[in-house]
C-alpha cells in the first residue's frame, strides 16, 4: 500500500509541475508577444535599450469648440478730470470741414478770432492758412510783409485788412500770384466807362475814383512798397489828349501831370516815347482827333511820389461824332522796404 500511495503522490507532482511549465510558458508568450490581443506589449528593460528612434509628428486636430464667455471683470477706478481743452483749437478744426475762405469764416460761422485754420479751397487739398478775423494786421501795410512774416509762398489770394495803430482797419487785395507779392488798392471805377457829357473845354469832364484806402493808409503801403504803379487809358473818337492840353490827370497832392500813362516826358503818351503813334507828328494817338477812327492811349504811371492818380480831367466832346471812354487801373504795389 505505501509503495501504490507514493506512486500517485509522485505522479500527482509530476503532472502539478507539468502545468505550472505550461502556464509560464503561456504567461512569457502574452508578456512579450500579448499574442492573442494585437495591443502593444509592454516594454521590458532589454527592449528599451534597443529603442528606435521617434516617428513623424501627426496632424494637427482641429480646433476645439470656443468656451463660454467669461463673467465681466470688476469696473476700474474712476480717472481723474482732463485738463480742458482749448476752445480755439477745436473750433479751427470742426471749421474745416466746409469752409473754403476766410471770408466765410466770418460771415458764414461767425468766427472772429484770428489765428490758423484748415480750409478746404477748390481743389480737394486742405490748406492750413492763417485767418486775420478780428482786426487788421497791425502795423503791416505790404501784402509782402505778411508772406515774409508767416514763411509762405502758398497763401492765397484775396482781400485782407491792414491797420495803422488808433485807427480803423483798411481793405487791400493780395495777390500772391506774382514775385514779389503785389499789394492791390482797388476803388470804384476799375472798368472802362464811357463818358456821357458833350462839353468842349479843356477838363471839363472829370472822374475821381474813391479807393479802399485813403490818406496816411495810402502813404503808407506807398512808404513800404518797392515799386507801384496805377494804369490809365482814354479811348477816343475825335477828342484830343495832350494836344492844346485838352485832357489830363490829377496826382494824389493835387498837381495837374502833363504825360500819360506809359511815357515820362511832358506831353507825351506811350506811343510818342516810342515814336510809334498813329500819325508821328503828333505825341498821343487821340490828338490825331479823327472822328471817323477810334484810337487809345494807354500805359502805366509808375512815379510813387504822384501816385495814386486822384482825378481824370477830359474835354473836347461837344461834336456829334466826338466820344470818349476811360479806364482807371487799380493802385498796385510790390514788394516790401
Amino acid at each position: 500500500m505505501r509503495t501504490v500511495f507514493r506512486f500517485l503522490v509522485a505522479h500527482l507532482l509530476v503532472m502539478v509541475s507539468a502545468q505550472q511549465d505550461d502556464a509560464e510558458k503561456l504567461e512569457t508568450c502574452n508578456v512579450v508577444c500579448n499574442c492573442n490581443s494585437g495591443e502593444k506589449a509592454p516594454s521590458t528593460p532589454i527592449q528599451r535599450m534597443n529603442q528606435g528612434p521617434p516617428g513623424k509628428v501627426g496632424p494637427k486636430g482641429e480646433i476645439g469648440v470656443t468656451g463660454p464667455k467669461g463673467l465681466k471683470g470688476d469696473t476700474g477706478v474712476k480717472g481723474e478730470k482732463g485738463e480742458e481743452a482749448e476752445q480755439l483749437d477745436i473750433s479751427q478744426i470742426l471749421s474745416a470741414i466746409d469752409v473754403g475762405s476766410c471770408e466765410q469764416l466770418f460771415s458764414t460761422y461767425n468766427f472772429s478770432v484770428d489765428g490758423f485754420y484748415i480750409l478746404a479751397r477748390e481743389s480737394a487739398n486742405r490748406s492750413f492758412e492763417y485767418c486775420q478775423l478780428q482786426n487788421g494786421f497791425m502795423g503791416i501795410y505790404t501784402c509782402q510783409a505778411i508772406q515774409d512774416r508767416y514763411r509762405t509762398n502758398a497763401r492765397n489770394s484775396g482781400y485782407y485788412e491792414f491797420q495803422r495803430p488808433d485807427s480803423a482797419p483798411f481793405r487791400v487785395y493780395c495777390n500772391f500770384s506774382q514775385t514779389p507779392a503785389a499789394t492791390e488798392v482797388h476803388h470804384d471805377r476799375m472798368i472802362e466807362t464811357k463818358i456821357l457829357s458833350s462839353c468842349e473845354s479843356n477838363g471839363c469832364f472829370s472822374a475821381a475814383p474813391d479807393y479802399d484806402a485813403k490818406g496816411e493808409d495810402l502813404e503808407q503801403i506807398l512808404k513800404n512798397s518797392v515799386s507801384c504803379r496805377q494804369y490809365i487809358k482814354l479811348r477816343c473818337q475825335g477828342v484830343q489828349l495832350r494836344r492844346n492840353e485838352v485832357s489830363w490827370w490829377v496826382s494824389r497832392d493835387g498837381d495837374k501831370m502833363t504825360y500819360w500813362g506809359g511815357a515820362t516826358r511832358s506831353g507825351y503818351c506811350a506811343c510818342g516815347e516810342s515814336n510809334s503813334c498813329l500819325d508821328n507828328s503828333y505825341k498821343c494817338n487821340c490828338d490825331q482827333n479823327s472822328e471817323s477812327t477810334i484810337a487809345s492811349d494807354d500805359g502805366y504811371l509808375t512815379d510813387k511820389s504822384k501816385l495814386p492818380l486822384r482825378e481824370v480831367k477830359v474835354g473836347d466832346m461837344s461834336g456829334g461824332n466826338e466820344m470818349a471812354w476811360y479806364t482807371i487801373g487799380k493802385l498796385e504795389c510790390f514788394g516790401q522796404l
